[in-house]
């Protein structure tokens, strides 16, 4: 889904939108199809014990309703999500990274199903 940069310094390959890893977009024409409004943030610098947020966006493409039946990161990451969304609406995952115990730059990964 997308990729959250956090740390004392920068990644030497800054993440974008465009080499933030992704899994294959689905290309089936029928059905619901989910397009987020970025697929990587970059927290910037945090100190660590702090709690950053974000919250992802996306909307339903298609014609049917799109159902999302999970979030799945590391212990460190919590996330909450818009469970259905309607043809054409949109929905959010918002997510927290809590940095206690962690230094140096991050990059970390959400998958969602």
């Amino acid at each position: 889904m997308g990729a959250a940069l956090w740390g004392a310094e920068p990644p030497a390959t800054p993440v974008s939108p465009t080499n933030a890893p992704v899994a294959p977009a689905v290309t089936n024409a029928f059905g619901p199809k989910i397009q987020f409004e970025t697929m990587a943030h970059d927290f910037g610098r945090a100190k660590s014990g702090e709690v950053v947020k974000y919250t992802y966006g996306f909307t339903n493409l298609r014609d049917q309703v799109l159902e999302l039946s999970g979030v799945q990161a590391c212990g460190c990451i919590t996330a909450d999500f818009t469970r259905k969304v309607d043809p054409g609406q949109t929905g959010s995952v918002p997510i927290s990274f809590n940095s206690a115990g962690y230094s140096g730059p991050l990059i970390k990964t959400i998958t969602i199903t």
